[in-house]
Parts: structure tokens; sequence; C-alpha cells
């Protein structure tokens, strides 16, 4: 006969098993995480969000201003940033296994984001960002001590920066971009530029009327830096004329 003296045992014991059975279970996860942290690697992005990553560049094809808004408005055309901020999105992508973090400069360098694995979080910051939004001089030695600063105490493998820019280096910082890529070899840290636009670009501006017209930028950014930034640290240089 069932009685409720009988059932007691009966239900300390399946409570008992359900403990055990969810202690045995739960390292799981923990075990999952040291294993995507012991395959990946510490990463972080610089963008460039002077004025001048508003800018489009336009390929030989088009030939006429209205042709150029025509694009721009169809959507055909993308300002730098918009095309930057895509392909990042897309680099994050594909490393789902590395800690990246987020690091926006115009004058000075602003950590939006640090290393982490939570890539949502980092997707979500990089679509807040707008050219202009911290400045227009463009300083590239402070982006890349913050960087530094960020992954030099990291254990992981490999410590890496990615440093997109379409301008030359205009901020007078107590150390040189130079100086600070030699700290970043210091620590271990590969530095990897990107050298964002090409000689025909252009950024929209309203007139007295408030029509848009289309302003030729002659700005472009100091390849020659750039490489020695990569060199000497021990990355690479890209040149990004476009998406591709």
């Amino acid at each position: 006969r069932f009685t409720v003296k009988r059932a007691v045992p009966l239900c300390l014991y399946a409570a008992a098993c359900l403990l055990v059975a969810l202690a045995l279970a739960r390292p799981r996860q923990g075990q999952e995480e040291m294993l995507q942290r012991a395959e990946g690697i510490d990463i972080m992005i610089a963008i460039d969000l002077s004025g001048s990553m508003a800018a489009t560049d336009v390929p030989g094809s088009i030939k006429s201003e209205r042709q150029l808004l025509s694009a721009l408005n169809s959507g055909a055309l993308k300002s730098r940033l918009s095309i930057a901020k895509e392909e990042i999105r897309k680099f994050i992508e594909a490393r789902p296994n590395d800690r990246i973090g987020l690091i926006a400069f115009a004058q000075l360098p602003y950590v939006v984001c640090p290393p982490t694995l939570d890539h949502g979080q980092l997707a979500a910051n990089i679509e807040r960002l707008e050219p202009g939004l911290i400045g227009d001089a463009t300083g590239i030695a402070g982006p890349i001590a913050s960087a530094v600063q960020r992954l030099k105490d990291s254990e992981s493998k490999r410590r890496i920066v990615v440093l997109f820019t379409d301008g030359s280096n205009n901020v007078n910082a107590q150390a040189t971009p130079r100086q600070a890529a030699k700290l970043a070899d210091t620590f271990n840290v590969a530095v990897y530029t990107v050298g964002i636009g090409t000689s025909r670009a252009y950024v929209m501006q309203k007139n007295l009327f408030g029509y848009l017209n289309a302003i030729a930028l002659d700005h472009q950014f100091d390849e020659k830096l750039l490489q020695d930034i990569a060199s000497s640290s021990g990355g690479r240089y890209y040149r990004a004329a476009d998406a591709e």
C-alpha cells in the first residue's frame, strides 16, 4: 500500500539523482567556453570617425553629378563609413571564437567596446557610429596606444589591432604614430592598417537653396605611414579602394 511515509524516501532519492545529474551537466558550458577561448585570439578594431568618412568614392563609370546623386539615392553607392561598417560586421561574424573590441577615433580615441565574445553587443555599437560624431581631426597614435593598453595583459596566443582610416595624421600627440607602433611591437601586438578611399571622392553638402551639391574631396590617407606602422609591429597594410 502506497503511503506518504513510504513516498518521502522515494522523493528524496529522486531529488538527489536530479541534483547529481545537474552537477554533472553544469561544467559542460564552462568547458566549451574554455575551448573557445583557447582557440580564439584578441582583436581591437580601431575605426576613423572623422568627417571625411562621410565621403563617397566614385567609380569612373559615373560621369556627372546627376548620376552620382541617383546612385546615392538608390543605395548603389555608399559612404566610406557605411562600407567599412558592413565589412567589419562580416569580419566579426567570421570569427566567433575571438574576443573583439572596438575603438572609435578622431582627434582622440574612445573605447566603444572592450574585447568581448558578445558579438551581438559589439555589432549594435558599430551600428551607432557616425562620421564626425567625435570630431573632424585624425589622430592615429592615440587609437593604437589605447588598443595596446587593452591588449598588453591578455593571455591570448595572438593580440591584434586592425586600424581603418581614410586620413593623414594631423594631431600633435605626446607620441607619434610610429612610436605607438613600436610600443605595440614591445607588447607583441601586431597592428594591421587599412587605408580607405580613392582620389575620386565627394562629400554631399546643401547649398543656400537646400539642394545637394557634390564637393570634391582632395584629402588622402598617408599610405607610407600606414605601411610603416604595419611593418614595424609585425602586421600588414591593405589598401581599400572599395568594398571588395
